[in-house]
Formats: C-alpha cells, structure tokens, sequence
C-alpha cells in the first residue's frame, strides 16, 4: 500500500501542520486513520512527514499478514518520529520481558527499520540482554569505540558498555567492527592495572558492591530479589575459581569459568 506525499495541509487552528497516515484499529474494531501532528515549523513538518511515509510504507509492504495496521509498538515509533525524536527511545514491554528479549527485540526493530536510530531507555537491561545473548551463542562483545575512547572511559565501575544499536546483514553477528583492534593489551594502561596486582577475588567483592549500589532500593532500603540473584552467582563464581593476580586471568581461565 503506497501513500500519498506532496505538499503538507495549511497548519491547523493552533498553528500546527498535521497529516493522516496508515491505518488503526479503533475501540469499535473499526479501520480508521491516524493523524499524526508535526509540529508548527512547515519545514521540520515536512521532513518528519516524510520519514513516517517511510516508516508506514516498510510496515505496508511488510510480507507478514494481509492488512497492515498501526499496533502499540509501531505506533509508539511513529508518534516519536512526528515529534522529531531521534533517537527513538524503546522502553521494555511490561509486564515481564527478560533483558535478553528486550535486547533481541530492539535489534529487530532497528533491521526492520534502519533509516531510523534507537536505543533503550533502560541501558541496565539491555546491556545485560547483550551480555546474555553473547553467552548463550558464544559471541564476543566489543566495544564499538576506538581503542583509546575505549580507555578514555575506563573505569572501575563500568568497564564495558552496550554497543549502540545498528542494523544487521547477518541474524547471527550481534555486534560487528571491522575496525576494532587490540593494541591495547600492550597499552600503559594495562601495564598500570598489572603493577596494581589486583587480584580476581577483589574484583568479585567490588562487583558485589556494585550489585549493592545500583540495585538498591531507597523505598524499600534493600536491594531487589533479582540483586540477590546476583550476588549469590557471584558467591558461587568466587567458590569454584582460585584468587589469581588478574594480570594471571588468560584465556584459558576465562574459558574455565565460562564452562563453569
């Protein structure tokens, strides 16, 4: 279903241009049209009208079922495009989706749409949903920063962060860099954490505290069941591997532990 373009209406009585897109069901089961308002400046109106034809016509042309039809979600999207949202922020379905769907459902989103840009409007969970993936397929996370902005944001809380969203070629690449190197391993910076002489448990205790610190409560003044989760996986990691020096922890204790 194609949909018709051009030049936009007259502005409404409050000064703001609208346009009537796609298709919804109302409260009567009925087909209606969505109208879309897009702001008072004509030129900004003109080019978010233009990005939700684009929206609609993937939705239209999409080879799953008959009808093509706004639903919550994609209509969520299209309300954040005619405001000018970018990126459009996708928050996790309630109740009760796990962090490892909230992140797949993202990335589908973006493939679905790549002419758009999102991002989670809860980083926590869909960077723990990447985290999740990458283990079950065995894939390796990597920052989608240059090395030295990778250091550059360095620190004892957060080392890794989620990559940003970006359209696949391939279902099962969750992140691709062609870009990224590892010269680091010999940077000053690990040399720095080597002479430390950090060892892995202190690493679990400060892991520990974090659990502690982020996910803890000030109405309830405890920190959540899935916390304690948490921190009893972390009891149980400590317990089966040796306190090593962490410039000790090579590949092959990490694979260890990933068979663990």
């Amino acid at each position: 279903m194609t949909t018709r373009s051009g030049q936009l209406s007259k502005p409404d009585a409050k000064g703001h241009y609208t346009r009537q897109l796609g298709w919804k069901t109302n409260e009567k089961g009925q087909r209606v049209q969505h109208k879309f308002r897009l702001g008072s400046d004509k030129r900004e109106a003109e080019l978010r009208e233009a990005l939700l034809r684009k929206v609609w016509e993937t939705i239209a042309s999409s080879p799953y079922g008959s009808v093509a039809l706004w639903n919550e979600a994609t209509l969520e999207i299209a309300s954040q495009v005619s405001k000018g949202v970018s990126p459009i922020k996708i928050r996790p379905l309630a109740p009760g989706e796990t962090d490892i769907s909230y992140a797949d459902r993202l990335q589908r989103l973006q493939n679905q749409f790549p002419f758009l840009r999102f991002e989670a409007s809860d980083i926590d969970r869909y960077t723990a949903g990447i985290g999740l993936r990458a283990y079950h397929l065995r894939e390796i996370v990597v920052m989608d920063d240059p090395v030295k902005r990778y250091w550059d944001r360095y620190s004892q809380e957060q080392l890794l962060v989620a990559p940003p969203l970006r359209p696949q070629t391939n279902e099962c690449t969750l992140v691709c860099n062609s870009d990224i190197s590892l010269p680091w391993l010999n940077s000053t910076k690990l040399e720095e954490t080597k002479q430390t002489n950090s060892m892995l448990h202190q690493a679990f205790e400060a892991y520990r505290q974090w659990i502690r610190n982020h996910y803890f409560n000030e109405a309830t003044q405890d920190i959540s069941d899935y916390a304690y989760t948490k921190l009893g996986q972390v009891d149980s990691l400590q317990a089966r591997h040796e306190d090593i020096s962490l410039s000790e922890l090579d590949s092959d204790h990490i694979e260890a532990m990933f068979r663990y």
